[in-house]
């Protein structure tokens, strides 16, 4: 329990720094009389490192890309792992103008080291439309002719209409 929780969170900080194909070994070596452990861990392949170069957006149309590249909170030179992928992946989530988001890397094609992150976006429709119908069914009393009350069961016709809309001024 705790040496793979440990290792996990070794992993999780490697992941931070951006190698996020770390491998981790640990080894438990018991005494000969059973009464003491002794955990060795060793970093295997810490693997390639991601690091930020430029930052790509495609696909928006209308939400500006200063919007987006202030919401994705990422800058060149910044290590990119697992936990910031999906961190980037909740904010811009978070904004509500997109229907489908898609973060994947690209080599540097100078060959300095640096991975470009590319971030395409389908932005989704900006004026929404709603609407229902339905009918009403209750019973109401009403004053009869003879001062009296009786209770008569009424039928009443309903519709709904809204409309919404998003991304006012590309924000």
């Amino acid at each position: 329990g705790f040496i793979a929780a440990d290792r996990e969170t070794i992993h999780d900080q490697y992941d931070l720094k951006g190698y996020t194909a770390a491998v981790i070994d640990v080894r438990v070596r018991l005494s000969d009389d059973g009464t003491r452990a002794t955990v060795t861990v060793d970093v295997v392949n810490e693997g390639p490192q991601t690091v930020v170069d430029q930052i790509i957006i495609t696909g928006n149309r209308r939400v500006s890309e200063a919007t987006i590249r202030t919401a994705i909170a990422l800058t060149p030179g910044e290590p990119l792992g697992e936990a910031a992928r999906a961190a980037l992946q909740q904010r811009l989530a978070a904004l509500g103008s997109f229907r489908r988001v898609i973060i994947t890397e690209a080599p540097n094609p100078s060959g300095q080291p640096g991975t470009d992150i590319v971030i395409a976006v389908e932005e989704s429709p900006t004026t929404t439309i709603a609407y229902g119908a339905g009918i009403e069914v209750g019973r109401r009393t009403r004053s009869a002719e003879d001062g009296g009350t009786v209770q008569r069961i009424e039928i009443a016709p309903r519709a709904s209409f809204e409309t919404g809309r998003t991304n006012l001024f590309g924000k």
